[in-house]
């Protein structure tokens, strides 16, 4: 029997063998501003302008001579727009014969086109005028290397005359979904047929985390396609992902296929879902069969392929919330000593965080709609009570 469970590891096991055989291509791409939300940037970015160019006022106001101020008030009885005093709101640049700015709460306007001021402090010189660079400055670090680009990244690089990037590529990671009874999407089954559906799954999280999918076709229970679609898909992917044909059938074959072309083979894991994961690489690449099952296939897609993904973008996985939650139903212990990954629906009730367990026989229709966070419930646990507190990993 291949699925041997005198060889089976943690997943922190797992996760070791893999990164040993794994050495993450680090590649890079030229990325228009427009188009870097969320890319990570590949080397620090330094400002190719100065703002103000000269000098800006730092808010609404008018621009004055402050050597009409430096004996005490000015007669404003005969001063004119355009010669004495200027208009400068926020972020304007004056005429270089004034140098100073009086807020225009301090200012009136007179229906006869006069003006008045009455300054609150004394006026100093210069005051509320931003200098060339005091906003950004030419050769000023915009955005480190290794650093995520949120929005505010966006408009800081255009302020900062930036129109292009150097951003780590996107991993590509190849999906090749087996089973003679799968049918594509669009189709409608047939007795003994079902629609392949985990790439949609699959396809959303690689785009979540900054990932692309490379969609290969259904391929059937069979040794020489199922090699074939993996060479193909290693010729331009990162990351080979084959989904089914992982446990102990007499179709699944994938594993015993990457037993004769990979490197190395771990086929087996000491967590539930996703007993019969098989890790592997092959041609320096990972190529991870996992399972079927929509929550099996999540699962790993969540502690094995994510940190996969995000190690060659170079970028520490964002850190999930944990809350502790106390539980409305019991969590029985599963039937093997190993981790058990629970699914959770967690809401807030007075206050405090309560969470429903689902287990393995809930619909699954039901369960996907509604579950919101994980909980690991270590192997050597005997299940847990209606009532108890446990730490609930928040995945929305």
């Amino acid at each position: 029997m291949y699925l041997n469970s005198d060889c089976y590891v943690t997943r922190r096991e797992a996760m070791d063998m893999i990164v040993s055989h794994y050495a993450a291509p680090v590649r890079t791409e030229l990325v228009r501003v427009s188009e870097a939300l969320g890319r990570i940037c590949a080397k620090n970015v330094y400002s190719a302008v100065s703002l103000p160019v000269e000098r800006a006022s730092q808010l609404d106001g008018i621009a004055v001579r402050f050597s009409d101020f430096e004996h005490g008030m000015p007669d404003f009885s005969k001063w004119v727009s355009g010669r004495d005093y200027v208009r400068a709101d926020t972020g304007d640049d004056f005429d270089d014969v004034f140098d100073t700015i009086i807020p225009i709460e301090e200012t009136s306007f007179r229906k006869d086109g006069g003006i008045a001021v009455e300054p609150e402090d004394p006026v100093e010189k210069g005051q509320f005028v931003r200098g060339k660079g005091s906003v950004i400055a030419s050769g000023e670090l915009l955005l480190a290397a290794e650093s995520k680009i949120t929005p505010r990244h966006l408009g800081l690089l255009t302020s900062g005359g930036i129109e292009a990037i150097e951003a780590v590529s996107k991993p590509l990671v190849a999906f090749i979904p087996t089973g003679d009874e799968l049918i594509p999407a669009g189709n409608t089954p047939r007795r003994g047929q079902n629609i392949e559906s985990n790439s949609a799954m699959i396809g959303g999280l690689l785009e979540q985390w900054g990932a692309d999918i490379m969609r290969c076709p259904i391929v059937c229970d069979r040794e020489k396609p199922l090699q074939d679609a993996i060479e193909g898909a290693l010729a331009s992917a990162d990351i080979v992902l084959i989904n089914g044909g992982s446990s102990r059938g007499d179709e699944d074959i994938a594993a015993k296929l990457l037993k004769k072309i990979g490197s190395f083979v771990q086929h087996g894991i000491k967590a539930i879902p996703g007993v019969p994961i098989a890790l592997s690489a092959v041609s320096g690449k990972p190529v991870i069969n996992i399972p079927g099952p929509p929550y099996a296939a999540f699962c790993a897609m969540d502690w094995c392929v994510r940190p996969l993904v995000f190690r060659q973008l170079k970028y520490s996985p964002p850190k999930r919330r944990k809350v502790m939650a106390r539980l409305t139903n019991d969590v029985p212990r599963p039937p093997l000593p190993y981790e058990y990954i629970v699914r959770l629906q967690t809401i807030e009730n007075g206050g405090e965080c309560e969470a429903r367990a689902f287990s393995m026989q809930d619909r699954h229709a039901e369960v996907f709609m509604k579950f919101n966070a994980l909980h690991v419930m270590p192997g050597d646990v005997n299940g847990y009570k209606t009532g108890e507190r446990i730490e609930a990993e928040l995945l929305d």
